[in-house]
């Protein structure tokens, strides 16, 4: 897992994925 995003608290919705970190950093990161 690539340290660029982290934050403290996982959102509170009963669908928020465990790699929900990973997936948000690479919707900024990856090219389209």
């Amino acid at each position: 897992m690539n340290d660029f995003f982290r934050m403290d608290v996982k959102p509170d919705y009963g669908d928020t994925p465990e790699n929900w970190e990973d997936r948000l950093e690479r919707l900024f990161t990856d090219e389209f």
